[in-house]
């Protein structure tokens, strides 16, 4: 299940990722949310939208002597927000145009979380805090079903666990019943668990849930852009897949955009870019590319970034030429991509600002005789705009590779030839450019560099 792990592992060089939705709802005007977390004081607490797998900040604030804080939003898209504590631990809050009072522990948040007011808030911790016992249960009887031996006993699991399954839901429904328009109360059908009707053995129920999990859920309602519902959905389906390899993503991708094809433009985009980002970050680029052609003209509203990534992952794919340049680098060398006459080249973009990049330029730059042997020339391409950085950080770094920047940061012909979308970025391309691989990390790399060597 590697794929689950690197999902939300990429864009643009934050931790936490700063993205700026085109889709929102209408801006709401003041509101307030005061909070008390016990026995955390003068501590951190940041508040982020969660839309999808990104979050934006919103404020950062201190907990005063009473663990108590206060955030004073005066405009804002209504939506499921998340607050992070300096513990890595964090709790959800739906932002309607209600105030949020609450009180919880630095410990486990979400199931000590007491709401005092703001009725959708109410109605979300209501099945949370319920829900958070029934999922450990149904997490054990799980893990006894997978190691216990067929049996009378391994029967008495599975009618156990049926029945937690069927509590869960019934937790769920009585939640929704609360109130069923409201925000929380769309947003809490996306955590129904479908049981199918009779009684089937695992592999059935996998076919079952392949076959009709996605026709369960609601795919037409803009406002759960502002929230993680629907990539919640497609990461639970995905899963029902049980495998990352490659046939097996693709089709589960293809399933999941021809279901969404007729529905709201806008949720197709917003999924469609979601699951781009998934495949590009277990290096499923043929995948991509392949999904860009058949699914990208589908796509309303596309904003730049999402253009490109569909121009990168078709015209810039693996086994595609790579586009020659001529540039000068920031020492005054002249470089001519076609005119390199080693057996590969190693196209890095990056920059100084990119916290990505910090993270992988030093593990390449102890890399330098792999690269060696492997006859690979590196070239970088800087998206800087701030000279005095870019030569801190090369200085800093010990970098010695060819620096190609002009500063103009996107705006870089080499960048847009290249149709870059973020940072990092590398391409392997050969004598011929040809480009043989298009490595998504640093371990990728080094696999790709390691078949070089066995060759």
């Amino acid at each position: 299940m590697q794929f689950l792990f690197f999902w939300i592992m990429k864009f643009k060089s934050l931790q936490i990722i700063i993205y700026l939705f085109l889709f929102v709802t209408p801006l709401f005007s003041q509101v307030y949310i005061n909070g008390r977390i016990e026995g955390y004081i003068n501590r951190e607490v940041i508040l982020c939208t969660q839309f999808g797998d990104k979050s934006k900040i919103v404020a950062s604030i201190k907990t005063n002597q009473n663990s108590a804080f206060s955030f004073k939003l005066e405009e804002y898209d209504k939506g499921l927000y998340r607050v992070y504590l300096d513990n890595d631990e964090y709790f959800d809050l739906i932002v309607t145009n209600q105030n949020i009072d609450f009180s919880t522990k630095p410990e486990n948040p979400m199931y000590n979380m007491r709401i005092f007011s703001s009725e959708e808030n109410v109605q979300l911790y209501n099945f949370y805090v319920e829900n958070f016992i029934l999922d450990y249960k149904i997490k054990i009887l799980n893990q006894l079903l997978e190691i216990y031996p067929e049996g009378n006993f391994q029967k008495q699991i599975q009618k156990e666990l049926k029945k937690e399954i069927e509590n869960k839901n019934k937790n769920l429904q009585n939640a929704i019943k609360k109130n069923k328009n409201s925000f929380a109360g769309r947003y809490l059908t996306y955590f129904y668990e479908p049981i199918p009707n009779k009684k089937i053995n695992e592999a059935e129920k996998l076919e079952f849930l392949k076959k009709n999990y996605l026709s369960f859920f609601n795919f037409n309602d803009p406002e759960m852009i502002n929230s993680d519902a629907y990539t919640r959905i497609i990461f639970n389906y995905f899963k029902i897949y049980r495998s990352n390899k490659p046939e097996n993503m693709l089709k589960a991708s293809k399933n999941i955009l021809n279901h969404i094809s007729d529905k709201d433009p806008k949720i197709f985009t917003f999924i469609f870019e979601y699951i781009l980002e998934g495949l590009e970050s277990i290096g499923l680029s043929e995948q991509v590319a392949q999904l860009s052609i058949e699914f990208g003209n589908r796509c309303s509203e596309i904003d730049d970034n999402l253009n490109l990534r569909i121009q990168n992952s078709i015209n810039l794919s693996v086994g595609k030429k790579a586009p020659d340049f001529t540039a000068k680098t920031i020492t005054g060398q002249e470089i001519i991509l076609s005119e390199i006459k080693n057996d590969n080249i190693l196209l890095i973009f990056w920059a100084s600002w990119c916290e990505h990049c910090k993270q992988l330029i030093p593990k390449l730059l102890t890399a330098e005789n792999l690269f060696n042997q492997a006859d690979v020339y590196v070239i970088t391409v800087s998206l800087d705009s701030d000279r005095e950085s870019l030569n801190h950080y090369i200085s800093q770094s010990g970098m010695n590779w060819p620096v190609i920047c002009d500063y103009k940061s996107w705006d870089n012909e080499i960048v847009k030839q290249y149709s870059i979308y973020a940072t990092p970025m590398m391409f392997v391309i050969d004598k011929d450019l040809t480009i043989k691989s298009k490595p998504y990390n640093e371990d990728a790399l080094f696999s790709y560099i390691g078949t070089l060597l066995n060759k």
